[in-house]
């Protein structure tokens, strides 16, 4: 090698060196570069993380927030109900206030009336008795004479000796008759007999007594029968059941007992209004204690349809059978009486008085309750007693301005199986009081047929 290959060599190598050096350096710094971007990205990453943590609490909040608002809705309506139901119980409450103050001055107005009535009663009966000892004593020998004559007329008196008296009474002309009791079905039933003959029980209905019937028993008694007049369950002065038990077949359960308490086999039962509604019963439930059915101012209940014209004339079953419906007609001095009488007789020209006898036996403490008692005791369907066919002669009076229309009574011919009548005549619902003479001539006759079909004596 020549110095000059030499030192041109030994000029080289230190450069060289230093090319790689900085060849090391630039790599070093590549890596170092290649690090802080791995760095970035991670910290990028991180970042990217956070991010979404954030929406996502972002979002748990939001959802937070809302499920908040929902309750606190929810709590502002049941606030709300509960403000309601404080507002409707306030109403309930002062409407039960109310009731009950118009019952306690309905109760005073009663209690006072109740009171008068007793001292008028009570004075009333002073005279009475005065005057009876005087016509009684006249009456004596009178009635001895009658004993003789019918003894030899007959060849003997009834064995009875209260029909006898009743008999004896009949047939000098005395009237009214008196005041009788008998025990039937549990109960201590109060009565008017007349006549002597077949038996013919006539049951009134309501707002009545057996006063309804004055002027038809005497003329059954005269056309050779025995008619009986009773004051039915809990109207004073029967007795009012310790139980409250007015539905249909417990009253049809009183006539039948009644028939055979009264000594006989079989009746003549006739029924007005709710009478007729026991009545219907009686057939149903023992048609082998009745020569005929007769019936005044009720079709079949089975047979009648609800319409709104019914529903409406019958909407006292609604008003009658509430709660403090007695004391309102105690504290309208039962002026109520009058107004159904009249309601239901539109064309009748109520006499003064027609309603007396009624309003007296309501007067009396418990009576108006039970009377109110055959309302709260129906019931949508018909009792047993109502529901199948009826195989008893039968007779139904229509008035023809009453709130049911005959064609309610022809419609319910389905409901017999034996022969039946339709009667019709004017008048309302009280057409035996309105037109006494028509409803006894056609009664008799249907009576008659009844008679001489089932060969009564």
């Amino acid at each position: 090698m020549t110095w000059r290959v030499a030192c041109q060599r030994g000029r080289a190598w230190p450069g060289h060196l230093a090319g790689k050096e900085g060849h090391l350096v630039g790599k070093e710094g590549h890596l170092a570069g290649k690090e802080g971007h791995l760095a970035g990205k991670e910290e990028h990453l991180a970042g990217k993380e956070g991010h979404l943590a954030g929406k996502e609490g972002h979002l748990a909040g939001k959802e937070g927030h809302l499920a908040g608002k929902e309750e606190r809705l929810a709590g502002k309506e049941e606030r709300l109900a509960g403000k309601e139901g404080h507002l409707a119980g306030k109403e309930g409450h002062l409407a039960g206030k109310e009731e009950h103050l118009a019952g306690k001055e309905g109760h005073l107005a009663g209690k006072e009336g109740h009171l008068a009535g007793k001292e008028g009663h009570l004075a009333g009966k002073e005279g009475h008795l005065a005057g009876k000892e005087g016509h009684l004593a006249g009456k004596e020998e009178h009635l001895a004479g009658k004993e003789g004559r019918l003894a030899g007329k007959d060849g003997h008196l009834p064995s009875s000796p209260a029909h006898r008296d009743r008999c004896l009474a009949y047939a000098s002309g005395m009237a009214p008759p008196i005041l009788e009791h008998v025990q039937a079905n549990g109960l201590r039933f109060a009565y008017f007999e007349e006549g002597q003959g077949p038996l013919v029980l006539l049951l009134h209905g309501f707002p009545d007594t057996p006063q309804t019937w004055d002027v038809v028993r005497p003329a059954l008694a005269a056309a050779g029968y025995r008619a009986v007049t009773p004051f039915t369950r809990g109207y004073a002065p029967t007795e009012v059941p310790a139980e409250e038990a007015y539905d249909a077949d417990t009253l049809g359960r009183d006539a039948v007992a009644l028939i055979a308490a009264l000594g006989e086999e079989k009746a003549f039962l006739v029924g007005h209004d709710w009478g007729a509604s026991a009545a219907y019963s009686a057939a149903g439930l023992a048609p082998e204690r009745l020569r005929m059915l007769v019936t005044v101012a009720i079709p079949h209940p089975a047979s009648i349809l609800p319409t709104p014209g019914a529903l409406w004339a019958a909407r006292h079953f609604f008003t009658l059978s509430r709660p403090g419906a007695a004391a309102r007609i105690r504290a309208g001095n039962y002026e109520h009486i009058d107004e159904l009488v009249q309601r239901w007789s539109p064309a009748w020209k109520v006499p003064p008085g027609e309603t007396d006898a009624v309003k007296e036996a309501f007067r009396v403490p418990g009576c108006l309750e039970a009377a109110l008692g055959y309302y709260r005791a129906l019931r949508p369907r018909p009792p047993v007693g109502q529901r199948g066919k009826l195989r008893v002669p039968a007779a139904a009076f229509a008035g023809t301005s009453d709130i049911l229309p005959p064609s309610a009574y022809e419609r319910a011919r389905s409901r017999y199986s034996d022969r039946y009548e339709v009667v019709t005549m004017p008048g309302g619902h009280f057409m035996h009081r309105e037109h006494p003479e028509i409803f006894v001539r056609e009664l008799l006759r249907v009576l008659g047929q009844g008679r001489a079909g089932a060969g009564a004596p």
